[in-house]
């Protein structure tokens, strides 16, 4: 299928993930249906709300599916592929709960020019709610224009399922890892693109979407990344390197900050300060000292090391290679 014929009559389904989002989900809801282009379906993906998120779509069972997915049974790739599969659509666009489309042709723009070899993602604005912090992230990786260079001033291959699409054959013939809690889609777009896939940004379908993550749901989020990207990582030594700049970035990374905030937030200065500190800290220092302690480990179980255990804790192979070892 070539990407004019994507364009001519695109059947696409929405895959809606859910949880808890009962103060947002009835204006994401009618973002959707105020659309210019029409899904073919929506597929909601909810996992176990006890806020009356449920309830909400319930009311609106007409328009569109529910997919209960039950307490722990949570995995975001896995759940993400059984809404890819659930769909009828030749394309997938892909919604968080709590990202509101901002105008009736988010999708169609989302969509233009769409080709079988590519993945699109949307722009994100952030709530007026934002701290300036946050505000500051959102503005850098969904820039009104990219660069002359084409790439994300957040990195290669960035992407974000937040808002995206893709044709359901690429997604059925790459699935999303399912072997992580966090940075699934990261994960994703680095493996299409090794693929000879590509990744592109739609400044012009536009979403409103940010968290104000408290200190302990940074540190949570962070270091789990950290976890979930050590298997993508660029190596041992990079790792150590980037660890060791971690404070001087941090430092930067809060001046910067600092610089960007004005006067009229919702906060005092001295409180957008103080969040800023936590969340550079998690974002700067404990993310990458996840991902270089998970690196250590996948290095030293591939090479072998001996690890100081129990006899308890001794697996057979390791007990079979330290006798082997003795015996020679």
């Amino acid at each position: 299928m070539g990407s004019a014929q994507l364009n001519q009559s695109p059947r696409f389904s929405v895959v809606l993930r859910s949880r808890n989002d009962a103060e947002i989900i009835e204006r994401t809801l009618r973002g959707i249906f105020l659309q210019s282009l029409a899904p073919l379906e929506i597929i909601c993906l909810d996992n176990a709300s006890t806020d009356g998120t449920r309830e909400i779509l319930e009311r609106h069972g007409d328009s569109l599916s529910i997919l209960d997915i039950p307490e722990g049974d949570y995995v975001p790739g896995k759940v993400l592929n059984q809404g890819v599969q659930k769909a009828r659509g030749d394309i997938i666009v892909f919604l968080n709960s709590d990202a509101i489309p901002l105008h009736p042709d988010c999708f169609a723009r989302l969509l233009r020019e769409l080709s079988p070899d590519e993945a699109t993602y949307a722009r994100q604005l952030p709530r007026p709610d934002a701290r300036q912090a946050v505000r500051y992230d959102y503005n850098l990786c969904f820039p009104e224009t990219l660069p002359a260079t084409g790439e994300s001033p957040c990195g290669k291959n960035f992407f974000s399922i937040v808002c995206a699409a893709a044709c359901k054959a690429l997604l059925l013939e790459h699935p999303f890892p399912e072997h992580v809690q966090y940075s699934e889609d990261t994960i994703w777009a680095n493996h299409i693109s090794a693929h000879g896939h590509r990744i592109r940004y739609c400044p012009e379908a536009k979403v409103e979407h940010s968290h104000n993550y408290s200190f302990t749901e940074a540190v949570k989020r962070f270091t789990n990344e950290g976890k979930a990207e050590a298997i993508e990582s660029p190596g041992l030594m990079a790792l150590l390197v980037t660890l060791t700049l971690s404070p001087a970035r941090t430092a930067v990374s809060i001046l910067r900050d600092i610089i960007s905030m004005h006067g009229g937030g919702r906060t005092s200065l001295a409180g957008e300060i103080v969040y800023s500190i936590k969340l550079r800290t998690a974002q700067k220092i404990l993310k990458p000292v996840a991902m270089t302690r998970s690196v250590l480990s996948i290095y030293i179980n591939h090479c072998g090391y001996p690890r100081r255990r129990s006899a308890g804790n001794i697996s057979p192979a390791h007990r079979k290679r330290r006798k082997d070892d003795l015996a020679n």
